[in-house]
């Protein structure tokens, strides 16, 4: 919040690069690996993805941060479902420019403290679970992507923004 707007807008953000242990390496599971691509997808700046992120790659240091892309797994389906998701949010912050601005607004939830909850430019809002329990939450608007959201409850590690 110290920096210019200009230079948040500006900011290169990434979660792994080829210095850096894999973002799926280090999450303890897939869904908290999906939150914090969520987390990237959804702030100002320019959000990168490192090769093989897309589909979950694992590797803690090198060469294993380096090696190269399973191909064949890929082509067989392998990685599929993951990368959907993965895809999904990317296409989602390409298609709703508010999910990229600086317009930020933090909810306080004092029955859920590590629920993180933000809305952005009044037009979309942002829930993930960080609790070690499921949350019921209040959602207004259109389901824009969920993982781990049904009937008002959101599971241990879930995602859910809409459009509101």
């Amino acid at each position: 919040t110290l920096y210019p707007e200009q230079v948040t807008l500006a900011l290169f953000n990434f979660l792994d690069n080829h210095d850096t242990p894999r973002v799926a390496e280090v999450s303890k599971n897939e869904d908290e690996f999906l939150q914090k691509i969520a987390i990237i997808m959804t702030l100002p700046g320019s959000a990168c993805i490192y090769y093989g992120t897309e589909i979950a790659m694992k590797g803690l240091r090198e060469p294993f941060t380096r090696r190269t892309m399973p191909w064949d797994e890929i082509e067989s389906g392998k990685y599929d479902e993951i990368k959907s998701k993965v895809t999904s949010l990317i296409r989602l912050r390409n298609e709703h420019n508010e999910l990229t601005s600086n317009d930020i607004e933090y909810i306080r939830h004092t029955e859920y403290p590590r629920l993180i909850n933000y809305r952005k430019s009044g037009k979309a809002e942002i829930f993930l679970n960080a609790e070690d329990t499921p949350c019921k939450i209040e959602a207004h608007g259109k389901v824009l992507f969920e993982n781990g959201y049904e009937n008002g409850v959101l599971k241990q590690d879930g995602i859910l923004i809409t459009e509101i």
